[in-house]
């Protein structure tokens, strides 16, 4: 019995290589790459409807090539409206989930995700890879002028982001 449980305890940690670092309202997911020798975060969450945290919120985001780098807290719907298209649920979500969905400004675009309720920014996303299409999300640190591109190493998620209250590696990732 104690081997069966020292085995499937084995078979279990090995499932997955992904590392979660939580920052506040933050939540970032990684994932091995085969270009780099450590982890790489390849999602970015953050949900301000959690308490917030002034570096977060701090962080630049670069929304286009054509877009000025502007901190995370200073995101306002007619700003983003002019760099990232108004994004649409998909035909297939039944229509109560999608009138709900468009009771919020959203917009997507080049791997990054902003909502806005009534105004306020709710959630900020970065993803360097969905189903088999690859994005180029850039932030940087605050007050800082280099871009950072994602997939990010834990220390230039530190950089930008600043130091994570808990990091810990995990199965799966849900949505």
């Amino acid at each position: 019995m104690r081997i069966a449980l020292i085995l499937l305890c084995l078979v279990l940690s090995g499932c997955a290589n992904i590392w979660r670092m939580e920052n506040g309202p933050l939540t970032a997911f990684s994932e091995s790459l085969r270009e780099s020798s450590e982890p790489r975060y390849t999602m970015v969450w953050i949900d301000l409807q959690k308490k917030t945290d002034a570096r977060v919120l701090a962080a630049q985001i670069k929304l286009a090539e054509q877009a000025p780098l502007v901190a995370i807290g200073a995101l306002r719907p007619e700003f983003v409206a002019r760099y990232l298209p108004a994004w649409e649920p998909p035909p297939q979500w039944p229509e109560i989930v999608k009138e709900k969905a468009r009771q919020d400004d959203n917009y997507q675009g080049g791997g990054i995700y902003v909502s806005f309720r009534q105004g306020r920014l709710v959630y900020v996303s970065l993803v360097s890879r969905l189903r088999d299409e690859r994005f180029y999300p850039q932030v940087a640190a605050p007050a800082a002028t280099e871009l950072l591109t994602l997939p990010l190493s834990r220390a230039q998620m530190e950089e930008v982001f600043g130091p994570p209250r808990r990091v810990y590696r995990v199965s799966e990732v849900r949505y």
